[in-house]
Protein backbone atom coordinates (compact mmCIF):
# COMPACT_ATOMS: atom_id res chain seq x y z
CA UNK A 1 0.00 0.00 0.00
CA UNK A 2 1.30 3.82 -0.85
CA UNK A 3 1.54 5.75 2.17
CA UNK A 4 1.86 9.62 2.09
CA UNK A 5 4.55 11.63 2.93
CA UNK A 6 3.73 12.55 6.17
CA UNK A 7 4.29 16.26 5.44
CA UNK A 8 1.52 15.57 2.65
CA UNK A 9 -0.63 13.72 5.24
CA UNK A 10 -0.41 16.60 7.87
CA UNK A 11 -1.48 19.38 4.92
CA UNK A 12 -4.32 17.06 4.01
CA UNK A 13 -5.62 16.74 7.07
CA UNK A 14 -5.57 20.53 7.90
CA UNK A 15 -6.74 21.74 4.50
CA UNK A 16 -9.92 23.55 4.81
CA UNK A 17 -10.81 22.33 8.47
CA UNK A 18 -10.83 24.48 11.99
CA UNK A 19 -10.90 24.67 15.19
CA UNK A 20 -14.94 24.51 16.31
CA UNK A 21 -16.05 27.20 18.77
CA UNK A 22 -16.27 26.93 22.26
CA UNK A 23 -20.23 27.02 22.46
CA UNK A 24 -20.20 28.45 25.67
CA UNK A 25 -17.51 30.94 25.21
CA UNK A 26 -19.43 32.03 22.24
CA UNK A 27 -22.57 32.44 24.10
CA UNK A 28 -20.77 35.26 26.60
CA UNK A 29 -19.04 37.09 23.28
CA UNK A 30 -22.82 37.24 21.35
CA UNK A 31 -24.90 37.65 24.82
CA UNK A 32 -21.69 40.92 25.82
CA UNK A 33 -22.41 42.63 21.94
CA UNK A 34 -25.81 42.36 21.64
CA UNK A 35 -25.82 43.77 24.73
CA UNK A 36 -23.51 46.51 23.51
CA UNK A 37 -25.26 46.67 19.92
CA UNK A 38 -28.72 46.10 20.52
CA UNK A 39 -30.07 47.01 23.76
CA UNK A 40 -31.89 50.61 24.55
CA UNK A 41 -33.46 50.13 21.17
CA UNK A 42 -30.01 50.97 19.68
CA UNK A 43 -30.00 48.61 16.42
CA UNK A 44 -33.67 47.33 15.74
CA UNK A 45 -34.56 44.97 12.77
CA UNK A 46 -32.31 42.82 10.54
CA UNK A 47 -28.33 43.83 10.81
CA UNK A 48 -25.19 41.75 10.33
CA UNK A 49 -21.99 42.57 12.78
CA UNK A 50 -18.28 40.96 12.07
CA UNK A 51 -16.50 41.30 14.91
CA UNK A 52 -12.26 40.24 15.17
CA UNK A 53 -12.19 38.34 18.48
CA UNK A 54 -8.81 38.16 19.93
CA UNK A 55 -7.91 34.96 20.88
CA UNK A 56 -5.71 36.05 23.97
CA UNK A 57 -7.31 36.51 27.51
CA UNK A 58 -5.91 39.51 28.31
CA UNK A 59 -6.67 41.24 25.44
CA UNK A 60 -10.33 40.76 25.25
CA UNK A 61 -10.80 43.99 28.02
CA UNK A 62 -8.90 45.85 25.70
CA UNK A 63 -11.26 44.56 22.99
CA UNK A 64 -14.54 45.34 24.30
CA UNK A 65 -13.54 48.87 25.52
CA UNK A 66 -12.58 49.98 22.15
CA UNK A 67 -15.64 48.90 20.15
CA UNK A 68 -18.39 49.85 21.92
CA UNK A 69 -22.03 51.41 19.83
CA UNK A 70 -21.15 55.15 19.90
CA UNK A 71 -22.55 58.21 18.16
CA UNK A 72 -20.18 57.36 14.94
CA UNK A 73 -21.47 53.95 14.43
CA UNK A 74 -25.58 55.20 14.99
CA UNK A 75 -25.13 57.72 12.44
CA UNK A 76 -23.27 55.84 9.95
CA UNK A 77 -26.28 52.84 10.18
CA UNK A 78 -28.91 55.55 10.40
CA UNK A 79 -27.37 57.16 6.96
CA UNK A 80 -27.60 53.96 5.08
CA UNK A 81 -23.88 53.71 5.32
CA UNK A 82 -21.44 50.41 6.52
CA UNK A 83 -20.03 50.90 9.67
CA UNK A 84 -15.94 50.08 9.61
CA UNK A 85 -14.13 50.03 12.36
CA UNK A 86 -10.92 48.61 13.34
CA UNK A 87 -11.89 45.11 14.72
CA UNK A 88 -16.07 45.67 13.86
CA UNK A 89 -18.01 45.85 11.07
CA UNK A 90 -21.69 46.50 11.04
CA UNK A 91 -24.77 46.66 8.43
CA UNK A 92 -28.34 46.78 8.14
CA UNK A 93 -29.86 45.81 4.54
CA UNK A 94 -29.31 48.03 1.93
CA UNK A 95 -32.40 50.42 1.22
CA UNK A 96 -33.52 51.84 -2.34
CA UNK A 97 -33.30 55.48 -1.00
CA UNK A 98 -29.79 54.73 -0.04
CA UNK A 99 -29.17 52.53 -3.32
CA UNK A 100 -30.54 55.78 -5.07
CA UNK A 101 -28.35 58.24 -3.57
CA UNK A 102 -25.36 56.41 -4.20
CA UNK A 103 -26.43 55.96 -8.36
CA UNK A 104 -27.31 59.66 -8.46
CA UNK A 105 -23.61 60.70 -6.73
CA UNK A 106 -22.33 58.52 -9.38
CA UNK A 107 -24.56 59.41 -12.13
CA UNK A 108 -25.65 55.79 -12.53
CA UNK A 109 -29.18 54.61 -12.75
CA UNK A 110 -30.40 52.71 -9.87
CA UNK A 111 -30.69 49.25 -10.66
CA UNK A 112 -31.80 45.93 -7.97
CA UNK A 113 -31.29 43.67 -6.38
CA UNK A 114 -30.64 46.12 -3.21
CA UNK A 115 -27.52 43.84 -1.03
CA UNK A 116 -28.48 42.32 2.06
CA UNK A 117 -26.87 43.23 5.02
CA UNK A 118 -24.33 40.02 5.43
CA UNK A 119 -23.07 40.74 2.09
CA UNK A 120 -22.28 44.15 2.68
CA UNK A 121 -20.54 43.46 5.81
CA UNK A 122 -18.32 40.83 3.78
CA UNK A 123 -17.52 43.36 1.02
CA UNK A 124 -15.76 45.76 3.99
CA UNK A 125 -14.02 43.01 5.98
CA UNK A 126 -10.53 43.69 4.36
CA UNK A 127 -9.58 45.99 7.89
CA UNK A 128 -10.14 43.25 10.00
CA UNK A 129 -8.67 40.51 7.59
CA UNK A 130 -5.22 42.60 7.80
CA UNK A 131 -5.72 41.38 11.83
CA UNK A 132 -6.69 38.04 11.64
CA UNK A 133 -4.05 36.21 13.27
CA UNK A 134 -4.43 35.89 16.71
CA UNK A 135 -8.28 36.12 16.31
CA UNK A 136 -11.60 34.71 16.16
CA UNK A 137 -13.91 35.70 13.55
CA UNK A 138 -17.47 36.18 14.98
CA UNK A 139 -20.18 36.65 12.45
CA UNK A 140 -23.88 37.72 13.82
CA UNK A 141 -26.82 37.75 11.79
CA UNK A 142 -29.73 38.40 13.26
CA UNK A 143 -31.77 36.88 10.80
CA UNK A 144 -30.42 33.10 9.24
CA UNK A 145 -29.07 32.97 5.56
CA UNK A 146 -31.98 33.55 3.02
CA UNK A 147 -31.72 31.07 -0.29
CA UNK A 148 -31.70 33.69 -2.38
CA UNK A 149 -27.80 34.80 0.02
CA UNK A 150 -26.77 31.20 -0.51
CA UNK A 151 -28.27 30.69 -4.29
CA UNK A 152 -29.01 33.67 -6.12
CA UNK A 153 -26.07 34.54 -8.39
CA UNK A 154 -26.07 38.02 -8.03
CA UNK A 155 -26.75 37.69 -3.88
CA UNK A 156 -24.90 34.79 -2.71
CA UNK A 157 -22.28 35.43 -0.29
CA UNK A 158 -21.20 31.35 -0.09
CA UNK A 159 -17.96 32.68 -2.34
CA UNK A 160 -16.98 35.62 -0.52
CA UNK A 161 -16.85 33.97 2.70
CA UNK A 162 -14.66 30.92 1.21
CA UNK A 163 -12.41 34.02 0.37
CA UNK A 164 -12.68 36.09 2.83
CA UNK A 165 -13.34 34.32 5.77
CA UNK A 166 -12.32 30.51 5.47
CA UNK A 167 -8.77 31.72 4.02
CA UNK A 168 -7.63 34.18 6.50
CA UNK A 169 -8.90 32.83 9.61
CA UNK A 170 -8.43 29.56 11.26
CA UNK A 171 -11.22 29.85 13.96
CA UNK A 172 -14.71 31.62 12.76
CA UNK A 173 -18.56 31.27 13.78
CA UNK A 174 -21.35 32.62 11.61
CA UNK A 175 -24.38 33.42 13.93
CA UNK A 176 -27.78 33.60 13.91
CA UNK A 177 -31.07 34.58 16.26
CA UNK A 178 -34.15 33.95 13.85
CA UNK A 179 -34.86 31.77 11.28
CA UNK A 180 -36.01 33.83 8.61
CA UNK A 181 -39.33 32.29 7.34
CA UNK A 182 -41.29 35.48 6.39
CA UNK A 183 -39.23 37.86 4.10
CA UNK A 184 -41.97 39.46 2.69
CA UNK A 185 -43.71 38.84 -0.76
CA UNK A 186 -42.73 37.09 -3.62
CA UNK A 187 -42.07 39.48 -7.03
CA UNK A 188 -46.16 38.59 -7.74
CA UNK A 189 -46.88 40.12 -4.32
CA UNK A 190 -48.18 37.46 -2.89
CA UNK A 191 -47.18 36.84 0.78
CA UNK A 192 -44.07 34.53 1.00
CA UNK A 193 -43.25 32.10 4.05
CA UNK A 194 -40.35 29.64 3.58
CA UNK A 195 -40.07 26.05 4.33
CA UNK A 196 -38.32 24.23 6.55
CA UNK A 197 -36.76 22.11 3.54
CA UNK A 198 -36.23 26.07 2.15
CA UNK A 199 -34.35 26.59 5.25
CA UNK A 200 -32.79 23.44 5.38
CA UNK A 201 -31.23 23.70 1.83
CA UNK A 202 -30.17 27.13 2.59
CA UNK A 203 -28.18 26.22 6.02
CA UNK A 204 -26.57 23.35 3.90
CA UNK A 205 -25.78 26.10 0.89
CA UNK A 206 -23.76 28.30 3.82
CA UNK A 207 -22.43 24.90 5.13
CA UNK A 208 -20.60 24.28 1.89
CA UNK A 209 -19.22 27.82 1.64
CA UNK A 210 -16.22 25.93 3.61
CA UNK A 211 -18.03 27.33 6.94
CA UNK A 212 -19.06 23.97 7.94
CA UNK A 213 -21.96 22.96 9.81
CA UNK A 214 -20.10 23.12 12.98
CA UNK A 215 -19.18 26.78 12.70
CA UNK A 216 -22.62 27.54 12.47
CA UNK A 217 -24.45 28.45 15.43
CA UNK A 218 -28.06 29.96 16.79
CA UNK A 219 -27.82 32.08 19.64
CA UNK A 220 -31.26 32.84 20.98
CA UNK A 221 -33.83 32.29 24.06
CA UNK A 222 -35.70 29.18 23.68
CA UNK A 223 -39.55 29.73 25.42
CA UNK A 224 -38.71 28.76 29.15
CA UNK A 225 -35.13 28.40 28.29
CA UNK A 226 -31.67 30.71 29.12
CA UNK A 227 -30.63 32.48 26.05
CA UNK A 228 -27.50 30.03 25.12
CA UNK A 229 -25.90 28.85 21.41
CA UNK A 230 -26.65 25.90 19.88
CA UNK A 231 -24.78 24.35 17.32
CA UNK A 232 -26.37 23.65 13.83
CA UNK A 233 -24.87 20.79 12.98
CA UNK A 234 -26.22 17.16 14.31
CA UNK A 235 -24.83 14.10 13.49
CA UNK A 236 -23.60 15.55 10.43
CA UNK A 237 -26.83 17.43 9.19
CA UNK A 238 -28.22 20.52 9.94
CA UNK A 239 -29.77 20.40 13.53
CA UNK A 240 -33.57 21.23 13.40
CA UNK A 241 -33.05 23.95 16.04
CA UNK A 242 -31.84 26.20 12.78
CA UNK A 243 -34.31 25.43 10.32
CA UNK A 244 -37.13 24.54 12.33
CA UNK A 245 -39.38 27.14 14.66
CA UNK A 246 -41.25 24.22 16.79
CA UNK A 247 -38.32 22.16 17.18
CA UNK A 248 -37.00 22.10 20.63
CA UNK A 249 -33.43 22.23 21.89
CA UNK A 250 -31.89 19.67 23.56
CA UNK A 251 -32.71 19.47 26.99
CA UNK A 252 -30.20 19.45 29.91
CA UNK A 253 -28.57 21.34 32.46
CA UNK A 254 -26.35 24.35 30.36
CA UNK A 255 -22.65 24.16 30.98
CA UNK A 256 -22.44 27.70 30.14
CA UNK A 257 -21.48 29.90 32.93
CA UNK A 258 -22.91 32.71 34.34
CA UNK A 259 -24.28 35.26 32.25
CA UNK A 260 -26.64 38.37 32.52
CA UNK A 261 -29.51 36.95 29.84
CA UNK A 262 -29.62 33.27 31.69
CA UNK A 263 -29.78 34.43 35.20
CA UNK A 264 -32.03 37.31 34.61
CA UNK A 265 -34.40 35.19 31.95
CA UNK A 266 -33.93 32.71 34.81
CA UNK A 267 -35.45 34.76 37.57
CA UNK A 268 -38.08 35.63 35.57
CA UNK A 269 -38.79 32.03 34.49
CA UNK A 270 -39.13 31.23 38.29
CA UNK A 271 -41.18 34.17 39.75
CA UNK A 272 -42.95 35.56 36.79
CA UNK A 273 -46.61 35.31 38.75
CA UNK A 274 -45.52 37.42 42.04
CA UNK A 275 -43.81 39.92 39.75
CA UNK A 276 -46.39 40.11 37.22
CA UNK A 277 -47.33 44.22 36.79
CA UNK A 278 -44.37 45.22 38.79
CA UNK A 279 -41.56 44.67 36.95
CA UNK A 280 -38.18 46.90 37.26
CA UNK A 281 -36.73 48.74 34.29
CA UNK A 282 -33.77 46.23 34.03
CA UNK A 283 -36.63 43.42 33.38
CA UNK A 284 -38.68 46.01 30.96
CA UNK A 285 -35.59 46.25 29.10
CA UNK A 286 -34.45 42.65 28.44
CA UNK A 287 -34.22 42.08 24.90
CA UNK A 288 -34.26 38.36 24.79
CA UNK A 289 -37.29 38.39 27.19
CA UNK A 290 -39.27 40.69 24.63
CA UNK A 291 -37.93 38.60 21.47
CA UNK A 292 -37.27 42.01 20.36
CA UNK A 293 -40.59 43.73 21.03
CA UNK A 294 -40.11 46.24 22.72
CA UNK A 295 -42.07 48.49 25.62
CA UNK A 296 -42.28 51.70 24.49
CA UNK A 297 -43.12 52.88 28.16
CA UNK A 298 -39.48 51.50 29.51
CA UNK A 299 -37.70 54.13 31.99
CA UNK A 300 -34.23 54.82 31.32
CA UNK A 301 -33.80 55.90 34.30
CA UNK A 302 -29.63 55.35 35.37
CA UNK A 303 -29.50 53.45 31.50
CA UNK A 304 -26.42 54.45 31.06
CA UNK A 305 -24.88 53.07 34.50
CA UNK A 306 -26.55 50.09 33.87
CA UNK A 307 -25.27 49.47 30.57
CA UNK A 308 -21.56 50.18 31.65
CA UNK A 309 -21.65 47.59 35.03
CA UNK A 310 -23.32 44.90 32.29
CA UNK A 311 -20.32 45.71 29.85
CA UNK A 312 -18.04 45.46 32.79
CA UNK A 313 -19.60 42.20 33.69
CA UNK A 314 -19.25 40.55 30.51
CA UNK A 315 -15.87 41.57 30.22
CA UNK A 316 -14.88 39.79 33.60
CA UNK A 317 -16.77 36.68 32.66
CA UNK A 318 -15.57 36.24 28.93
CA UNK A 319 -12.00 36.90 30.05
CA UNK A 320 -12.73 34.15 32.51
CA UNK A 321 -14.03 31.76 29.63
CA UNK A 322 -11.41 32.54 28.01
CA UNK A 323 -8.42 31.68 29.98
CA UNK A 324 -9.93 28.30 30.61
CA UNK A 325 -10.61 27.98 26.95
CA UNK A 326 -6.50 28.70 26.61
CA UNK A 327 -5.82 26.13 29.09
CA UNK A 328 -7.87 23.62 27.09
Amino acid sequence: MYLLPRMMLLLLLSAGTSRAVDKNWLTDIVAALLDEYVQQDKIQGQFCLAANIPKNPSALGQFLQNNRYTEDVEETLKGGDVYVGNAVVVAKPETWEYRTRWATLRRREPREPLDHAERRVLENLDPLIEKSKGHVLVIYSYLSACDMCTSDEELRITEMIRDKVVNHWSEYAFVFTKLFTKPGFSKEGQSVTRSVATLRQSLDDLANSGLHLENIFRCYKPPNLVFRCYSCSSEGQAADVCVDEDAQPQQGRSSGGSSRYRDSNNRRSSSSERRRGSRSSRERSSYWSQSRNRDGGRSRSGSSRRRSNNWSQSRKRIRRRSRSRSRG
